[in-house]
């Protein structure tokens, strides 16, 4: 516990900091690191989604990768694996949420990420399966 509230005052540092950071493993859990261009990555999706976002909101992005880091360590521990099928289903939806929230402009999708479709499910597989 007293890591993990470390580990919040070096990312809360880091965010009021200003340095330019590239990458950085800020915590680990089991062998599973939680890297800063993961939490950049998702308080940017937040950013994206929402107008007004605190940057305090990293630490809480933290947190919650911390918990599911914690939760996927548990799982291997207890030797708990989800079907492929699973997994497939869960990059599908979140492709499709994505897709929806771009009007369905597969050409708009691919410009913005620069890959195809199946490119970016290929990406998010990893994360969709250690969210299992």
């Amino acid at each position: 516990m007293v890591r993990i509230f470390v580990l919040f005052l070096l990312l809360t540092q880091f965010a009021l900091s200003g340095q330019d950071i590239l990458d950085k493993v800020i915590a680990t859990v089991g062998n599973e690191p939680v890297l800063m261009s993961d939490v950049e990555q998702q308080y940017a999706y937040l950013k994206e989604s929402k107008k007004a976002v605190d940057p305090s909101a990293k630490c809480g992005i933290l947190e919650n990768m911390i918990v599911q880091n914690l939760l996927l360590n548990q799982a291997k521990l207890d030797s708990v694996q989800a079907k492929d099928e699973e997994i497939d289903a869960e990059v599908n939806t979140r492709v499709e949420e994505i897709l929806r929230y771009m009007n369905n402009d597969e050409k708009q999708f691919q410009e913005y990420y620069g890959k195809t479709i199946s490119e970016v499910k290929n990406t998010m597989r990893p994360n969709a399966k250690n969210r299992f």
